[in-house]
């Protein structure tokens, strides 16, 4: 970017991927899809309750940031308990009954029903959640990844699905995506389709008209905070290559 060029983040996604997670949650305990195909099916002969509620259940949030903020208001207010890690460790927020750093990882785990994978794809986190932290897991307890599809290990993941050594998952996220000029590929080496206990969509779960229109407005609102003399919102750094000789 040219000299003092605010190069700024939008956000504007981390309230629409909540209502999502919360969604996955709720599916899995209440089961309404399961509900609505033997109604259908069966007339008052397929009138059965769902299996659970969430109130009282632990929320595990593993890479606490503004998805995970927004993720554990909504909890609270369904009556939920809401731990989280990141890689540093601020205050702990009042949404949250602790919040501590990576090496409570493994305590989150064993401790959440549902766990909810909201951290960044790096060198540290690519395989973060394997074969031995699912196994830490409830074997009621559900995964749901909104970050990115390598942060599960897929064959582990596959795995503790297919054996019901976990109770679900509800994953957004993939192993492999289509390429433009590339035959098309699938999501996933492990046949994930097959199974059950598994809520899939194809990351889409930040994707909403509301979303789009909220990050025109504070794109827009940022320009005109800059033509103002005023700090932008969300900067990430500024611009620091020099200007080519003769440019304004």
């Amino acid at each position: 970017m040219p000299a003092g060029v605010p190069v700024c983040n939008t956000y504007e996604h981390e309230s629409t991927i909540a209502e999502y997670v919360l969604l996955g949650m709720l599916e899995s305990r209440i089961g309404l899809r399961l509900m609505d195909a033997r109604f259908l099916a069966k007339g008052w002969a397929g009138r059965l309750p769902g299996t659970g509620a969430t109130h009282g259940a632990t929320v595990g949030i593993a890479g606490y940031g503004h998805i995970g903020h927004e993720v554990a208001v909504r909890a609270r207010a369904f009556g939920m308990n809401v731990v989280g890690v990141r890689r540093s460790r601020p205050p702990c927020p009042p949404e949250l009954d602790w919040l501590g750093t990576n090496e409570r990882l493994d305590d989150l785990m064993a401790l959440s029903d549902f766990v909810v994978v909201a951290c960044d794809l790096n060198a540290e986190t690519r395989g973060l959640i394997d074969a031995h932290r699912l196994g830490l897991m409830k074997p009621t307890a559900v995964i749901i990844n909104v970050a990115r599809g390598k942060i599960i290990d897929e064959a582990a993941l596959y795995e503790a699905l297919k054996a019901r050594r976990i109770g679900g998952a509800v994953i957004d996220v993939w192993y492999d995506y289509n390429e433009p000029g590339k035959p098309e590929v699938k999501p996933a080496h492990h046949l994930f389709e097959e199974l059950d206990n598994i809520l899939c969509s194809g990351h889409l779960c930040g994707w909403t008209q509301e979303m789009i229109d909220r990050r025109w407005d504070f794109v827009a609102e940022n320009i005109r905070r800059v033509m103002r003399g005023e700090a932008p919102g969300n900067l990430l750094y500024r611009g620091t290559q020099a200007r080519p000789a003769g440019t304004a």
